[in-house]
């Protein structure tokens, strides 16, 4: 449900056997669902709230992504875009943007994120249907990455 039906999409999942736990029982595609379950379950908590993970998924085949979400009143793509800035500064490398269609985020307030013309993630900010189904009451941007086509 968290995987795609709150973040507005439909793809496939590789299920788990016998799983224990009913609502872990699918292998992730995103980083994103679980840092907004996350934020939906801090709703009560000062912001702005400013979260992170880096781990694996299945798409279908398995990697390492950096997922980054920025939970405030006045959140933008800009903001968003600073950090993916800063990190590709960092790390000495250069990176292009170029508009796309994700159902999780705003049309029009969307990126595709490419390095040496090879698609590494997508950021831009959260389309409200997402928010709602997550009972996140103010704006979120986010960006995920694939960190293993990074490095």
């Amino acid at each position: 449900e968290n995987l795609n039906k709150k973040m507005s999409l439909n793809n496939k999942t590789i299920k788990v056997m016998n799983s224990v736990n009913p609502e872990y029982n699918t292998l992730r595609s995103s980083i994103l669902s679980s840092l907004f379950k996350i934020l939906s379950e801090n709703t009560h908590h000062e912001y702005p709230q400013k979260l992170f993970e880096i781990s694996e998924v299945f798409d279908p085949k398995e990697k390492n992504n950096l997922g980054i979400v920025l939970a405030n009143n006045l959140t933008t793509f800009t903001e968003i875009k600073q950090i993916l800035d800063s990190l590709f500064m960092n790390l000495g490398k250069e990176y292009e943007i170029e508009s796309y269609n994700h159902p999780s985020f705003i049309k029009g307030r969307c990126g595709k994120i490419l390095l040496n013309k090879k698609e590494l993630g997508f950021l831009g900010e959260i389309h409200p249907q997402v928010l709602e189904n997550f009972k996140i009451e103010v704006p979120v941007t986010a960006l995920e990455i694939n960190i293993d086509e990074l490095f």
